[in-house]
């Protein structure tokens, strides 16, 4: 533990150019000394590309996933300062009109492009607070250094276990609630939704609980583009009031997926693909469940 200790101290000094240069370097070799996840990526971008995959593209997924995963040692330093040099914000209008419904709000991307720095960016802009909804690892010290990395006074963690208790306390203090949707689950706790002409598992309990209490939806993703990075920001979605609670939730979860098919065939090449997206599927309507690996 002393090790990580120091290898961390160490990182949180390196300025951001260091760190890709890391992450990428890291990206290349595991990209070469593991076939299998290798294997695992080529597969996932295959189906969502077709016959526009190519190898670059593969090879560029690993190094930018890398590359996003070494941002976390950078994040409590990302200022206004920061922001004005390097983020293209464009358009906030989207943003600016979820804040203005006055409902809880939802605010979602997925592992593509620079994911870790999202927190910081939204509290940065808005000059508010956040929570963001993770996983915790099975070790309490590993735990506490993520937290230390990922939160400060305007961002706060929830532990995705029994996190509707955690979600409610913020919703009622005003605070929008951050979470990444992109990664499936057992089938027990998930929907079976397209993604790429695929049903594959989708976690539906903040589908759920957003079609309960009528929260704003609203999808985001940071993307390099140029040595900087653009803020890509898509309408708002809310829970369809003529349907009843599960199947408000069902089109949620669709119209989240459509966002991210959409995001994903833009830039492939930024989408963390080292996991195994369609390890749940279901093969045909008497509820076959299988796997593309």
């Amino acid at each position: 533990m002393l090790l990580i200790k120091i290898i961390v101290f160490l990182l949180t000094r390196c300025n951001l150019k260091t760190l890709h240069t890391i992450g990428s370097f890291l990206g290349i070799t595991i990209y070469y000394l593991l076939p299998g996840r290798r294997r695992i990526a080529r597969k996932n971008l295959r189906i969502a590309l077709g016959e526009n995959f190519n190898e670059k593209i593969l090879k560029e997924s690993f190094k930018n996933s890398f590359k996003s995963m070494m941002e976390i040692f950078y994040t409590n330093r990302i200022d206004e300062s920061f922001i004005a040099k390097n983020i293209r914000l464009n358009d906030l209008t989207y943003l600016k009109e979820a804040l203005e419904k006055g409902k809880p709000i939802f605010l979602i991307t997925g592992h593509i492009g620079s994911w870790e720095f999202l927190p910081a960016v939204y509290s940065s802009i808005t000059k508010g607070k956040i929570a963001i909804v993770g996983k915790s690892t099975r070790s309490k010290k590993i735990d506490d250094i993520l937290h230390r990395l990922r939160t400060r006074e305007n961002i706060h963690f929830i532990s995705h276990s029994n996190a509707i208790v955690s979600i409610q306390r913020f919703f009622k203090k005003g605070i929008p609630v951050g979470a990444l949707l992109d990664q499936g689950g057992l089938e027990k706790n998930c929907f079976f939704i397209d993604l790429f002409g695929i049903k594959t598992t989708f976690v539906k309990g903040l589908p759920i609980y957003a079609s309960k209490i009528g929260a704003v939806i609203l999808i985001g993703f940071l993307i390099r583009e140029d040595d900087k990075y653009t803020i890509k920001i898509y309408p708002p979605i809310e829970p369809a009031e003529t349907l009843d609670q599960v199947a408000a939730a069902e089109k949620l979860a669709y119209q989240i997926n459509q966002i991210y098919e959409d995001i994903i065939r833009k830039y492939p090449e930024q989408w963390f693909t080292l996991n195994k997206r369609f390890k749940r599927v279901l093969e045909n309507e008497n509820g076959k469940i299988g796997s593309i690996y």
